[in-house]
């Protein structure tokens, strides 16, 4: 990356910091930049939940969950600057989580996150607005497993590259089939 100077014309290299060198948070810096910017995620997206734990039998949490332009379900993990160990198998496990919710459980998430962030508002009519439909019932969301998971970090460790590629060997496995994984940086 580079800064302009245009009095001099001229292009001067910035260094490379981490995150962690500017004392960035994950939760409290990287999650509400995307949260109020979800485009800078490479398209439109629309934020339902963050820190979701409404997961039965377990007390984990993904950091934000989306909903994508076709209705699918979007899982984005972030890690700062290293994708860490197993988040991975953190994010499959969040995207079998969230398989099962249909249409009234997802308006009801959304609501709740409406209600505890933004000072309430309709989740129908937001969803409706973002689907570009004038009423629910004209929408599909989370339609079979069209699931999507995201990694946000710096640097990927070997093995989520290597699950990046897997991803074309998923459509023949019932469970994961149209389920993708990007790597974004």
């Amino acid at each position: 990356m580079f800064r302009v100077d245009r009095h001099q014309n001229r292009i001067a290299r910035l260094a490379q910091r981490r995150f962690g060198e500017l004392a960035l948070r994950e939760r409290d810096h990287l999650q509400e930049w995307l949260v109020h910017q979800p485009d800078a995620l490479g398209e439109e997206l629309l934020i339902i939940q963050k820190e979701f734990d409404g997961f039965d039998e377990t007390r984990e949490r993904l950091d934000l969950l989306a909903l994508d332009k076709a209705g699918n379900l979007v899982i984005i993990e972030n890690k700062l600057d290293d994708s860490g160990r197993d988040v991975t198998w953190q994010a499959l496990k969040y995207t079998a989580y969230v398989s099962g919710l249909n249409k009234l459980q997802i308006v009801e998430i959304y609501q709740q996150y409406l209600d505890r962030y933004c000072g309430g508002g309709s989740a129908v009519e937001r969803i409706c607005e973002f689907m570009e439909v004038e009423e629910l019932q004209e929408t599909v969301l989370n339609p079979g497993n069209g699931q999507r998971m995201m990694f946000i970090a710096a640097n990927f460790r070997r093995g989520d590259r290597d699950c990046a590629v897997a991803t074309q060997s998923w459509h023949s496995c019932p469970v994961l089939s149209g389920c993708s994984l990007q790597l974004r940086r």
